[in-house]
């Protein structure tokens, strides 16, 4: 009996250290924090009082991105469908959320994630790449945008737990 219970840890440890460098990225990830650095204190501090969001890395190349408000879900406003008929303030608060999918692609020697976006949230970056500098520190991954625009910002997540797809 101990010698199948070492036997079948040592598999899993093999298991664990035959994938590839860049699976540690696939998964559903919390957005846990998203900052934006001063330019001029050089200081870290949260962007627009708190974001909240899921970003999505799957092994067969694809992913998906969704940032919102921090308490986006809480409101009082009632949304039946997006149309062109909503008031103007649900229209201005749904545009406070921002997604994209697409596929994605890694460089592994830069550290550098480039999305092409498949479909967007603004119609003006269908088919855009944008680069994001990446890392991990133990189980968060570390996400800065490599774009000018946008460089000043840092979002980390964290990796969620994998859920069970099939039950009998």
């Amino acid at each position: 009996m101990i010698a199948l219970i070492f036997t079948t840890l040592i598999f899993a440890c093999e298991q664990k250290n035959n994938l590839s460098p860049e699976s540690k990225i696939w998964g559903m990830w919390k957005l846990h924090l998203m900052e934006i650095k001063s330019a001029e204190t050089n200081q870290w501090s949260e962007w627009r009082q708190g974001m909240t969001g899921y970003l999505l890395y799957n092994p067969s190349g694809y992913m998906s991105l969704h940032l919102a408000p921090k308490n986006y879900a809480s409101t009082d406003l009632k949304f039946k469908n997006f149309t062109d008929t909503m008031q103007l303030e649900q229209l201005k608060y749904i545009s406070q959320n921002y997604n994209y999918s697409g596929s994605y692609t890694i460089d592994l020697d830069s550290s550098i994630v480039s999305h092409t976006k498949l479909a967007h949230s603004n119609p003006n970056e269908w088919g855009e790449i944008s680069r994001r500098k990446f890392s991990f520190l133990e189980d968060t991954l570390v996400v800065k945008p490599v774009e000018e625009e946008n460089a000043r910002l840092r979002l980390k997540f964290t990796k969620m737990p994998t859920q069970t797809i099939a039950e009998n």
